[in-house]
Parts: structure tokens; C-alpha cells; sequence
């Protein structure tokens, strides 16, 4: 016996007909199924975990907010370079380095 049920009386609603004279048991069979679905899913473990996931991509997108922005300055700098300096410079623009 599920001790959630016998402290809820649950099972006790199972053997009592509705106001038409059915069992209730599909609901609360439905019930007991979610109550363990909640228990499974151990949100005291889960709750730091995704904490950490989501610092984790807020970091992320800083430092990529950061590097497209350095990306752009390059591109300004080196759209301002005459010919003969591109060529030798065009490689570390399109690594991403300078």
C-alpha cells in the first residue's frame, strides 16, 4: 500500500460509489499515477541541476554576445585597410583572430 494513500484516505474513496452509484477508481487511479510521476521526477536533485544549466547558457550567450561585437570591430578596422594590407590581414578576420 502506497503510504500517500492511506494518509489521504484514497483508498477509502476507492470502495465508495459517486453520487450515481459508480466506483471511483479510474480518477483516482489517474491521481496515483501522477503522484508517482511527480515522485519520479526528484525535484530536490533536479532544481540545482537545471540551475547550473541555465548559468551555464546565460555565460554562453555573454561571451558570444561579446565575441560577435569583436567580430563587428574587426570587420570595421579592416574594411578602413587599404588593398595591399587585406590580403595579408583578410585569414586572421576570418579565423576570428587578429
Amino acid at each position: 500500500m502506497d503510504a500517500f494513500a492511506v494518509s489521504e484516505n484514497i483508498l477509502a474513496e476507492e470502495e465508495k460509489p459517486d453520487a450515481n452509484g459508480r466506483q471511483n477508481t479510474e480518477e483516482t487511479n489517474k491521481f496515483q499515477r501522477a503522484i508517482s510521476s511527480w515522485r519520479g521526477i526528484d525535484l530536490t536533485n533536479t532544481i540545482p541541476k537545471l540551475d547550473a544549466t541555465a548559468s551555464e547558457i546565460v555565460a554562453n550567450q555573454r561571451d558570444a554576445l561579446v565575441q560577435r561585437k569583436d567580430l563587428a570591430q574587426k570587420t570595421k578596422d579592416f574594411r578602413k585597410l587599404d588593398d595591399a594590407s587585406k590580403l595579408t590581414e583578410y585569414k586572421g578576420l576570418l579565423k576570428g583572430r587578429t
